[in-house]
């Protein structure tokens, strides 16, 4: 998997007449648009759902990812990460129990994802940040992972 299309993943979201005051902080996944919505319209969400509200700030990054074509499988096929925060995106893929950083793009100076920085040495503290980023948000695929390992 070569990249995450921005054009894919950066939709925006226009919310008219919520009663609340517009916030550009945070971002907001697929399931932070659904708790958009519910936290306009004052409808509780269940305590299982993971999406956050931009209404409420919204979430640090959005995090996407996939196993490739085929069927998922994310105990033992690759999986393809892409973290985005509002200055970087940055690619990964998990193989086995190894993140591997493929790249990573300033989004404030390379909107259009031209120039991999990934391989420079002075952006090693942004890419430790996104990956702390990513193992906390998707702590269940990481330990998931780590059992399937210790159990083969």
């Amino acid at each position: 998997m070569g990249r995450t299309h921005y054009e894919d993943i950066e939709v925006p979201l226009l919310l008219a007449n919520s009663g609340r005051p517009d916030s550009e902080e945070g971002m907001i996944d697929s399931m932070g648009v659904t708790a958009t919505f519910l936290d306009a319209l004052n409808v509780p969400s269940h305590t299982s759902f993971k999406g956050v509200s931009a209404l409420r700030g919204g979430r640090p990054c959005v995090i996407s990812e996939n196993c490739g074509n085929g069927y998922a499988d994310p105990a033992r096929r690759n999986i393809f990460f892409t973290v985005t925060t509002p200055s970087h995106r940055m690619m990964a893929v998990l193989r086995g129990l190894n993140l591997e950083v493929d790249k990573l793009y300033d989004r404030r100076v390379d909107p259009r994802e031209i120039h991999n920085i990934a391989d420079d040495p002075s952006n090693q503290s942004i890419i430790q940040e996104m990956e702390l980023l990513l193992r906390a948000e998707r702590a269940e695929i990481f330990e998931l992972r780590q059992r399937y390992n210790d159990a083969a």
